[in-house]
């Protein structure tokens, strides 16, 4: 496995699972799974995303039923950029936050700066959570 992935792993893996935990715990008519999925190997750009991936069960069918916290490494054979983000799925497609507008380069001091905005995506996810819905449904209908 290759040797960023690995940290990525053991640095989020865990706590990604604590969060999971207490959100199945104080959730209901949810489902929530932390993931780490390995995409693109046979493509010139493989990637991987860990996630906090959450499904609502009992979302109207026309809403999107999916949220999710991922982290994703890209570009892994050339200079990998990592990504960071809450969003929902389909048909919504809304970003609650994000780590970083656009992709950065992977070094030290951007992983400790994903560790540092962490705290802040969980918020989001959770705030996500408690309204059932994407931000901009709220904004779209006041």
């Amino acid at each position: 496995m290759n040797h960023l992935i690995e940290t990525l792993e053991r640095d989020l893996l865990d706590p990604f699972q604590t969060l999971a935990d207490r959100l199945r715990r104080e959730n209901q008519n949810f489902v929530v799974n932390v993931t780490s999925n390995e995409g693109g190997q046979r493509t010139n750009n493989p990637c991987h995303a860990i996630a906090i991936e959450c499904l609502f069960m009992d979302a109207p069918a026309n809403e999107t039923d999916h949220l999710a916290l991922v982290v994703l490494v890209d570009r892994l054979n050339a200079h990998p950029r990592l990504t960071a983000d809450v969003g929902w799925g389909h048909p919504s497609g809304w970003v609650e936050a994000e780590f970083t507008a656009e992709p950065v380069e992977v070094s030290t001091e951007t992983l400790n700066e994903l560790y540092s905005a962490l705290p802040r995506l969980y918020e989001s996810l959770e705030a996500a959570i408690a309204r059932r819905k994407p931000l901009v449904s709220i904004a779209g209908n006041a």
